[in-house]
């Protein structure tokens, strides 16, 4: 039951409509809001950290979009590092804000 609910929840999380607008998002649209958030990933890890972050920026994003390809670049950054990028990226909530959960870092 459990592993059902979550794969009704990633469908509907990755449903493909227009968050705005409510139309259906064609497949190349699709393709091109997820180029998008790879490539804002890899210009901040660059602008933030372009010693260890060089390979990954200039990689092309069919070779860094698997999961194993994103672990192996992402692994060079401590953990401070990762959470730092995580609030910049707007994918958890700043320090400042009130509601924020608190976020525990695992050494």
């Amino acid at each position: 039951l459990f592993t059902q609910l979550l794969e009704l929840l990633n469908f509907y999380v990755s449903f493909e409509i227009n968050e705005h607008t409510g139309a259906a998002l064609s497949r190349d649209e699709m393709l091109a809001r997820h180029y998008n958030r790879i490539q804002l990933l890899q210009r901040h890890c660059y602008k933030e950290h372009p010693d260890l972050m060089r390979d990954f920026a200039l990689s092309n994003i069919g070779a860094i979009e698997t999961r194993d390809a994103l672990t192996a670049h992402l692994s060079k950054l401590s953990p401070s590092q990762e959470l730092a990028l995580l609030r910049k990226l707007r994918v958890l909530p700043t320090d400042g804000d009130p509601n924020a959960p608190p976020i525990p870092l695992s050494s």
